[in-house]
């Protein structure tokens, strides 16, 4: 009880004192520009345009390899990594050399507990397009997992 009332009181004493960095007593912060505090809209700078996304430069996947893909995502959304395995499996088998299909495959191996497999698959991954960030981090956890540093 004594502490918080002492914490209380050193509350109260910062506030009622000078600014809170020992600057300016009118409330504002040492550097404050005044001229540059509103800008409009027409001032502010637009975003820079977003890069092309990391498919662009892939090859195209066939039509039955899109749709197990997709079954593969909504089984993978439902938790059912299994099934995701195995139509990434039949997937990759009619289009072996495509880097998302065995990225993805890496995925869900990795959650079902595969690791060794999904290994492989990131690395072919790797070999093929050069990964991307959950590639690498997958990887890394591997890794760490196995007591590497």
């Amino acid at each position: 009880m004594m502490a918080a009332l002492a914490l209380v009181g050193v509350l109260a004493g910062c506030a009622a004192g000078p600014g809170r960095h020992g600057g300016p007593t009118d409330g504002r912060e040492p550097g404050y520009d005044p001229s540059r505090a509103f800008l409009t809209l027409k001032r502010i700078k637009p975003d820079p345009p977003a890069p092309p996304p990391m498919d662009s430069d892939q090859p195209e996947l066939s039509a039955s390899s899109e749709r197990r893909m997709g079954r593969a995502r909504r089984f993978y959304e439902r938790h059912r990594f299994t099934e995701a395995v195995l139509e990434l499996d039949k997937a990759l088998r009619r289009d072996p050399d495509h880097p998302r299909l065995h990225g993805e495959l890496a995925k869900a191996l990795y959650v079902t507990g595969q690791t060794e497999r999904a290994r492989r698959h990131l690395r072919k991954t790797i070999e093929l397009k050069g990964g991307d960030m959950v590639t690498y981090y997958l990887l890394g956890r591997l890794s760490l997992d196995d007591g590497e540093q």
